[in-house]
C-alpha cells in the first residue's frame, strides 16, 4: 500500500495541517482490495487544484479520476483524486482547506483523525457505521418502492414481448435496485435497524437467506429473452417474500396495484406464447 509514500508527501508539506482516514480503513473493515480513503487539510488549497504535478509523488499510476467535489455543510468542499498505482494499491485521496475540519468531522460517522497539529479537535471521534445503516423507510418510501418496481417491471415485460433484448435488461436492472432496497428494509427491521449492508449492497450476502440469494443470483443471468422472463419472474417473487411481511410488520398498506400488476405481467406473457415458469 501506499501509506509510507502518503506519509513522506504529508512530513514535506508543512502546509498540511491535519489527516483524516475515513471508510473500511477507519473501521477495521479493510482486506487486499481497499483503497486508502484519507483527507488531507491544507492551508493552501489552491496550490493543489490549480495544476496535478504533485499527484506524481505517490508513484506511477495506471489510471486516474477526479470526480465532482463533495459539498460538506457550511459550503465547505472536499475535492477527490482517485488513483490506481501499478503497484496495485489504491488511494482515495481527498483535498480541503483547514478552515473545512469541523464541517468534515461531520461529514460522515467513519471519520479518524490521525493528525492534527494545530489541535483543532477537542475529542476524538470514535469511527463507527452509523452513516451506512439502513434506515426504516418512511410508509411513502415503501409505496414508492412498490410502485417504481411494478410499474416498470411492465416494461421489462413489454421488450420481452417485443423481442428488445437490451430494453429489457435496461428495466430489469431498474427494477432488481428496488428489490434490493426491499431486502435491505427487511434485513434491517430484522436486526433492529443496525445493519450496514455496505456500498452496493456488498454485505447483503451475509445476512440474507442462503436460498433467497441462490435465487437473487440467478437474476443475473439474462442472455436470452427466456433468461430475462425468468429473472423478471424470479423478481417478482422474491419482492412480494420481503415487501408483503415487513408491510405487515410495519403496518403499512401493500397496495392492490401490486397484485393487478403481476397478474397483467403474467397475461400478457401467457397470452403471446411465453409462459413464466412453474414454481
Amino acid at each position: 500500500m501506499k501509506e509510507d509514500v502518503l506519509q513522506q508527501f504529508i512530513y514535506s508539506h508543512p502546509d498540511i495541517r491535519a489527516v483524516g482516514i475515513e471508510g473500511s480503513i477507519a473501521t477495521g473493515r479493510q482486506d487486499l482490495y481497499s483503497d486508502l480513503d484519507v483527507t488531507l487539510f491544507t492551508t493552501h488549497l489552491p496550490n493543489y487544484l490549480e495544476q496535478s504535478s504533485w499527484l506524481d509523488s505517490f508513484g506511477p499510476r495506471i489510471i486516474m479520476q477526479t470526480p465532482e467535489p463533495i459539498q460538506l455543510e457550511s459550503d465547505f468542499v472536499l475535492y477527490p483524486f482517485l488513483m490506481l498505482f501499478e503497484d496495485g494499491s489504491r488511494i482515495d485521496l481527498k483535498m480541503a482547506s483547514v478552515y473545512a475540519f469541523e464541517a468534515y468531522l461531520n461529514w460522515e460517522s467513519t471519520v479518524q483523525i490521525v493528525m492534527d497539529l494545530d489541535h483543532r479537535l477537542q475529542v476524538q471521534p470514535i469511527p463507527n457505521e452509523q452513516s451506512f445503516i439502513i434506515q426504516k423507510p418512511s410508509e411513502q418510501d415503501f409505496f414508492e418502492c412498490t410502485n417504481e418496481f411494478f410499474w416498470v417491471a411492465t416494461y421489462v415485460a413489454k421488450g420481452i414481448l417485443r423481442h428488445q433484448f437490451i430494453y429489457a435488461a435496461k428495466h430489469l436492472e431498474i427494477i432488481r435496485e428496488e428489490l434490493l432496497r426491499m431486502i435491505a428494509w427487511s434485513i434491517s427491521e430484522l436486526h433492529l435497524e443496525r445493519v450496514n449492508l455496505g456500498n452496493a449492497y456488498k454485505y447483503l450476502h451475509e445476512y440474507i437467506d442462503e436460498q433467497d440469494f441462490e435465487e437473487l443470483r440467478t437474476t443475473y443471468a439474462i442472455g436470452s429473452s427466456t433468461a430475462q422472463k425468468d429473472a423478471l419472474q424470479t423478481m417478482i417473487t422474491l419482492f412480494e417474500r420481503y415487501a408483503k411481511p415487513l408491510a405487515e410488520s410495519y403496518n403499512y398498506n401493500y397496495s392492490e396495484e401490486c397484485e393487478a400488476t403481476k397478474q397483467y405481467i403474467l397475461n400478457i406473457l401467457e397470452q403471446r406464447g411465453i409462459g413464466m415458469k412453474s414454481k
